[in-house]
């Protein structure tokens, strides 16, 4: 399962990373607010939320899925959405972006406990 999640993890980073750049040129053209700070911390909050609340109600999960949902579904697919969205509407891909950028915080922070999210939340476990 390395084969699988190791490679899933480091695109992630490496979005994460380009995600830190483009903040970085949008906070210097000064696009970035409290407020879209605000919205982007909601939406990441909400994206892993809805995740685990999925699994709480479905009552199992496979072992490794949480260590390839979170990176899949909180950075690599906004992170590729990202360019879409930001040649139609400056404010979404703000949020987009903060988004990511928490996301990628919270995962480097809490992926220890990705592989024990099962236990944490009294889920079965499936192998």
């Amino acid at each position: 399962m390395g084969l699988i999640i190791i490679p899933i993890w480091i695109i992630a980073f490496i979005m994460f990373i380009v995600s830190i750049v483009n903040l970085y040129k949008e906070i210097i053209d000064s696009k970035i607010n409290l407020k879209v700070g605000l919205i982007g911390l909601l939406l990441s909050i909400i994206l892993i939320s809805l995740h685990l609340i999925y699994w709480k109600i479905d009552g199992k999960v496979l072992a490794l899925i949480p260590s390839i949902i979170f990176p899949l579904t909180c950075i690599i697919f906004p992170t590729a959405l990202y360019p879409l969205v930001k040649n139609i509407q400056q404010k979404i891909s703000s949020f987009i972006l903060i988004s990511i950028l928490i996301s990628g915080i919270l995962f480097i922070v809490f992926h220890p406990y990705l592989f024990n999210v099962s236990d944490l939340l009294n889920i079965k476990k499936l192998h």
